[in-house]
């Protein structure tokens, strides 16, 4: 009898340790469609960001999974620990709560954008207690807004939104990152003249694990950003 319990122990031990390491070894990770970082094509992934992360799993010979989510839900997924990473995200404390950062995958830079005529100055006293601005929902962008006290009238999914709102009047100035501004310019056919754009920040967009993985795979972090420079030229 005492000899079938230990087996049977052995067993349970087996199981989970076998568990933990198909865990460990496999990464869920969670991303949005983001063009031009992330672009979800018929079901294929590419864009800037993703060509990188996959360059570098095969590098380190990392089996991985990349789902395609609303973007608060990808980072909610990895706070619930249903994923274990997500990308691509500039910094923020609220992130750094939950999840572990790589080095910069890429620079970007935050740009105020208003209406051609406009006068308004992003540098003055004013601009944050009278300006009504526009920005992209549960981003880093919002969270630097609401942290620094700024007149948020409208919180959008869809960067693209915010220029059509912005033409119409629904508010003064919206904060955006450069390359997707840029994107959502090109896709509706327009032009950066057609605006008045200032140049807020330069800031870097990184790849999140979360500290519950990290814990299980210590050296993750290292790893992975020994070849983010290599990936990067690719």
């Amino acid at each position: 009898m005492k000899y079938l319990d230990l087996i049977f122990k052995v067993y349970i031990y087996l199981f989970i340790f076998s568990a933990k390491f198909v865990y460990a070894n496999k990464i869920i990770v969670t991303t949005q469609d983001w063009s031009p970082y992330q672009v979800s094509n018929n079901g294929k992934l590419s864009g800037i960001t993703t060509d990188m992360v996959i360059c570098i799993f095969k590098k380190m010979n990392k089996n991985y999974d990349i789902m395609v989510l609303p973007w608060a839900r990808a980072q909610e997924s990895v706070k619930n620990g249903k994923a274990n990473a997500f990308y691509a995200a500039f910094v923020t404390s609220r992130r750094n709560k939950y999840a572990v950062p790589s080095n910069s995958l890429v620079e970007q830079n935050w740009l105020w954008v208003m209406k051609k005529n406009s006068k308004l100055d992003p540098d003055s006293k004013s601009f944050r207690l009278n300006t009504t601005i526009g920005v992209k929902f549960s981003t880093a962008l919002e969270d630097f807004l609401s942290d620094n006290n700024y007149n948020i009238t409208d919180r959008v999914k869809q960067s693209s939104q915010l220029i059509d709102m912005l033409n119409l009047g629904r508010f003064d100035a919206l904060l955006t990152a450069e390359s997707i501004f840029y994107n959502d310019l090109k896709i509706k056919k327009l032009s950066k003249s057609d605006f008045k754009i200032v140049f807020h920040s330069k800031n870097s967009l990184v790849f999140y694990f979360s500290k519950k993985y990290v814990e299980l795979n210590p050296s993750i972090v290292e790893t992975f950003n020994s070849y983010i420079s290599v990936c990067r030229e690719k």
